[in-house]
């Protein structure tokens, strides 16, 4: 079923032309007392396959992809933003280009990642 997933959302063969972007920091990557602590706790080397159901621009993926390093994750999301996030002018220019920063935070991983554009 992963491949066939790979095959349908295939990665661009060179990273887009856009500079990386984290976004806002809704995601706290922090061992101790963020969201990567609570993650760690429930996920880690043995885990083999994640769904992402909302990736942005892709802070929580990057730490899913890190402690689950025999992973397979799949990121689900249209990379259009909601209407909070298009409510919020700072992010106007970081939705414009969602989808493609999201690759190019995340290409190191485009061996364990498929992103599902929908």
């Amino acid at each position: 079923m992963l491949a066939d997933l790979r095959v349908r959302y295939p990665w661009p063969e060179r990273p887009p032309d856009v500079a990386p972007d984290a976004g806002p920091e809704w995601f706290v990557d922090d061992q101790v007392t963020g969201h990567t602590a609570v993650l760690q706790r429930l996920l880690g080397p043995e885990t083999r396959v994640l769904l992402e159901l909302g990736s942005f621009a892709g802070r929580s993926t990057r730490c899913l992809l890190r402690i689950c390093p025999q992973a397979q994750v799949v990121a689900i999301d249209t990379w259009l933003g909601s209407r909070e996030h298009w409510a919020d002018p700072a992010l106007h220019p970081l939705l414009s280009r969602l989808y493609e920063t999201f690759l190019v935070n995340l290409w190191e991983y485009r061996d364990r990642l498929i992103p599902l554009r929908t």
